[in-house]
């Protein structure tokens, strides 16, 4: 199980999205980073397939943003949001009872 505090096994936060979101965020002081798993052109049931297969639980109260601003560019709104609440249906099935939010994408840059 994937745990956010080494010795505490607190909630984590992950966000799992494609290249238009920063992979790279700096923290100030002490304690967690926000893990990022970011997939090229990932679509978000592509970024849900990764997660699943890669960890077998997360604690309770963990957080995931999922998103793919990629994937929304070139699908419809209807479809992008009937696929993320499939994503999301998998990621709480699979993980445990964890938050899973929207990430908030950007086409602009940085």
């Amino acid at each position: 199980m994937m745990r956010g505090d080494p010795g505490g096994g607190g909630p984590i936060c992950l966000v799992m999205t494609d290249q238009h979101f920063l992979l790279n965020i700096p923290t100030e002081g002490p304690g967690e980073c926000i893990r990022i798993m970011g997939i090229e052109e990932g679509s978000i049931s592509k970024l849900t397939e990764e997660l699943v297969s890669m960890v077998p639980g997360l604690q309770s109260g963990s957080v995931i943003m999922l998103g793919s601003a990629s994937q929304l560019a070139v699908d419809s709104t209807e479809f992008y949001t009937a696929e993320w609440k499939t994503c999301w249906n998998l990621l709480r099935e699979k993980l445990g009872e964890i938050i899973v939010i929207t990430a908030i994408l950007s086409f602009s840059p940085v």
